[in-house]
C-alpha cells in the first residue's frame, strides 16, 4: 500500500521539476522583517477576536514569533492604558524588563515598513525597560539625583547570528515545540480535503471569522432547540470552512470542500452579497434565543433544562434565582448561581498556569511522583479559558487509585477549593485498570461520549497574593491511569468537532498504516480498545495515539476545529 501523503506537504518535495515563477520570491521578500527574531506577546484585553487575529497576522508577517506568556516576550503589545488593568496581565516588575507598547506601534511600523521609535508608543507613560533587571523604570515628576540612563534603542532585528524564528507548519524544518506553532494560517497551507477534522490542521484564528460567527449563531440555535442532527451538519461545515486558509470571496472557492452542502453554500452566498446572513440576524434578535443562551451559561443547565425553564416563564438568571429560591433545582445549580458572575469571567493564560502549579504542589504533597498536563483551550493556544482542565497521573501504574479524593480533600482543607460540583469514578473492571472496556458507568446512550476516568468538577479561588484575580474559577481535575494517560491528554486537548471526528475515524475507517489492528477501534479519553476482541491498546506518547489511528500527528494548537 502506498504511503499516505503528509497532511502539510513539504514544498521541497514537489514532483514538479519546472522552475518556480520568478516573481513570487521577490514579492514575498518585499515584506519588511523588522521584527525578525523578536518574540511578541499581544494582550487580548480590550481587543475583539478579529482585531486580535489581525494583529497576530501582522506581527508574524513581519518576522515576529508570538509567545503565549508576556514574561517570555521581548515586546508586549496592548490596548490597555490603565496601570491596574495592565497589571492583571503583566506585573509592573516584569513590564520593566521589556518594551510594553500600544498596539498602534505595530500598525504604524507596518505601514512605514520599519520599527517606529518605541518611546512614542509606551502603553503606560514612563514605563520602559530598566537598566537593571527586575526594576521597572517608571519616570516621575520628582527630580532625581541619580545619573540618567540612556533610553534603550527602538526594537530592531536581532543580530545576524541570532536564532531565526521557527519555520511555519508544513515546511521542511517543522518545529517540535508546540508553543512555537503560530495561531494563524501561514504560507503555504493546504486546502481542507477531508471530511474528518482530525485530518486537517486548523489554527485558532481564521480570515473568515465574521462569516463563521454568523453561521455559528444558526448552529447554536439548532443546539438550543434540540435539533441535534441539524446542529451537527452546521458544526461539520463550519469546521471545514475554518480550515480554509484564505479569505472567502466567492462561493466557487467552497463548492468542492467536503462537508459544505447546498444550504451552507447558499448562506455563504448571502453573506458575500450583503455582509450578513438574514437568518442569523433574526435569531440574534429573538427573545427566545437570548433567553435560552443566557440560561445555558449557568453551570449544569443544558438546552433541555433551559427550554423547560423558558416554558415556565424563566427567561434570565435573575428569574432563575427566584425559581431556585422557591425550592426548585438541585444543590449544584444553587452553588453555581451563587458564583455565576465570577464563572462568566474568562481566565487569562498566566492564571491558568498558576492554578495548575498549585494543583501540582498539592499532588507532590499527597503522592510524590505525579505529573500533569493542562488541556482544553489553553493547550490549543487560546488567550483566555472558560475553565481549567488538568489531567494528572502517577508515574507508577496503579498508584493513582483514590488519588482524586485525596487531592480534593487536601485542596479543600487548604481553602483552595471552595465548591465541589461533583466527583465521578469508573465502575470496577477486572479486565483493565483504566476501565475502558465493559465499564459499568459508561453511558448507555449511544450518542454520549463522556469518558470513564475518575474526575472532580470543582471551583477554586486563587487569591491576588498568589497571582490570581481573587475570582472563583471552574477547574476539572481528571485522573488517568498511567497506561491511558496520553489518550486522556489527546481526548481533552482537541476542540469538540476535532474530538468527535477522531472518535468517528477510529471507529469507522480502515487504518492504512496499521491494517493488522483491523477495522474499528474505540477511542476516547479513557483509552484505545480494539472492537473485534475488546482488547485494550496501550500507548506511551501522544504521538503514538495518532500513529496507531493511522493519522499524521496534529499539534494541539492546530486542533481548533470549532468557532
Amino acid at each position: 500500500m502506498s504511503k499516505r501523503p503528509p497532511l502539510l506537504p513539504d514544498p521541497s518535495s514537489s514532483t514538479d521539476r519546472r522552475p518556480p515563477p520568478p516573481k513570487r520570491p521577490r514579492l514575498q521578500a518585499q515584506v519588511p522583517q523588522f521584527l525578525a527574531g523578536t518574540t511578541v506577546h499581544i494582550v487580548p484585553a480590550k481587543l475583539s477576536d478579529s482585531a486580535l487575529a489581525h494583529l497576530c497576522c501582522l506581527a508574524e508577517s513581519h518576522g515576529a514569533r508570538l509567545v503565549p506568556i508576556p514574561q517570555r516576550a521581548d515586546v508586549v503589545l496592548t490596548a490597555v492604558s490603565a496601570p491596574k488593568r495592565l497589571e492583571r496581565h503583566l506585573p509592573l516588575s516584569e513590564a520593566g524588563k521589556r518594551w510594553v507598547l500600544s498596539t498602534q506601534w505595530l500598525e504604524d511600523s507596518a505601514a512605514l515598513g520599519e520599527g517606529r521609535p518605541c518611546e512614542e508608543y509606551l502603553a503606560l507613560k514612563g514605563l520602559r525597560p530598566a537598566s537593571r533587571a527586575g526594576t521597572p523604570a517608571l519616570t516621575t515628576s520628582a527630580p532625581s539625583t541619580a545619573p540618567s540612563t540612556p533610553a534603550p534603542e527602538p526594537v530592531s532585528p536581532k543580530p545576524a547570528n541570532a536564532k531565526p524564528p521557527p519555520p511555519a507548519p508544513g515546511t521542511s524544518g517543522r518545529t517540535t515545540n508546540d508553543e512555537e506553532i503560530p495561531l494563524n494560517f501561514t504560507t503555504p497551507w493546504p486546502l481542507p480535503n477531508s471530511r474528518y477534522a482530525c485530518k486537517r490542521r486548523t489554527p485558532l484564528y481564521t480570515p473568515n471569522e465574521e462569516l463563521l460567527r454568523s453561521l455559528a449563531v444558526i448552529m447554536r440555535s439548532r443546539e438550543l432547540e434540540g435539533e441535534d442532527r441539524s446542529a451537527l451538519s452546521y458544526a461539520r461545515g463550519i469546521s471545514v470552512l475554518k480550515a480554509y486558509p484564505r479569505r472567502i470571496t466567492s462561493v466557487s472557492q467552497i463548492h468542492s470542500l467536503p462537508g459544505v452542502g447546498p444550504k451552507i453554500t447558499s448562506l455563504v452566498a448571502q453573506y458575500l452579497d450583503t455582509s450578513a446572513i438574514p437568518e442569523s440576524s433574526t435569531i440574534l434578535a429573538s427573545a427566545r434565543f437570548q433567553a435560552l443562551e443566557e440560561l445555558t451559561k449557568v453551570h449544569s443547565v443544558g438546552s433541555t433544562t433551559a427550554r423547560a425553564l423558558y416554558a415556565r416563564g424563566v427567561t434570565n438568571v435573575h428569574e432563575m434565582r427566584e425559581w431556585v429560591a422557591m425550592g426548585n433545582g438541585g444543590e449544584v445549580l444553587r452553588m453555581a448561581l451563587e458564583i455565576h458572575e465570577d464563572l462568566m469571567i474568562r481566565i487569562p493564560r498566566a492564571e491558568v498556569e498558576l492554578i495548575a502549579a498549585r494543583v501540582q504542589k498539592a499532588l507532590d504533597a499527597v503522592l510524590p511522583g505525579c505529573m500533569h498536563t493542562i488541556c482544553g483551550g489553553h493547550r490549543r493556544g487560546k488567550p483566555t479559558s472558560g475553565d481549567v482542565d488538568i489531567i494528572f497521573t502517577h508515574r507508577e501504574q496503579g498508584k493513582e487509585q483514590g488519588l482524586v479524593e485525596k487531592l480534593v480533600n487536601y485542596l479543600s482543607n487548604d481553602g483552595f477549593i471552595t465548591h465541589i460540583f461533583g466527583v465521578m469514578h469508573p465502575g470496577h473492571n477486572p479486565f483493565s485498570s483504566s476501565s475502558h472496556t465493559r465499564s459499568k458507568v459508561r453511558p448507555a446512550h449511544p450518542s454520549s461520549h463522556f469518558d470513564t476516568l475518575s474526575k472532580a468538577l470543582v471551583v477554586c479561588l486563587l487569591p491576588p497574593s498568589e497571582g490570581g484575580a481573587g475570582l472563583h474559577r471552574r477547574v476539572d481535575l481528571i485522573c488517568a491511569p498511567r497506561d491511558v494517560y496520553w489518550c486522556a491528554v489527546v481526548g481533552w486537548s482537541g476542540s469538540k468537532q476535532f474530538e468527535r471526528d477522531l472518535r468517528l475515524w477510529a471507529k469507522q475507517e480502515i487504518l492504512p498504516a496499521h491494517g493488522r489492528l483491523g477495522r474499528g477501534i474505540k477511542f476516547d479519553s479513557s483509552g484505545l480498545t480494539r472492537l473485534r476482541d475488546t482488547q485494550p491498546i496501550y500507548v506511551d506518547s501522544e504521538k503514538q495515539v495518532f500513529e496507531l489511528l493511522g493519522l499524521e500527528y496534529v499539534p494541539p494548537r492546530l486542533r481548533n476545529a470549532d468557532m
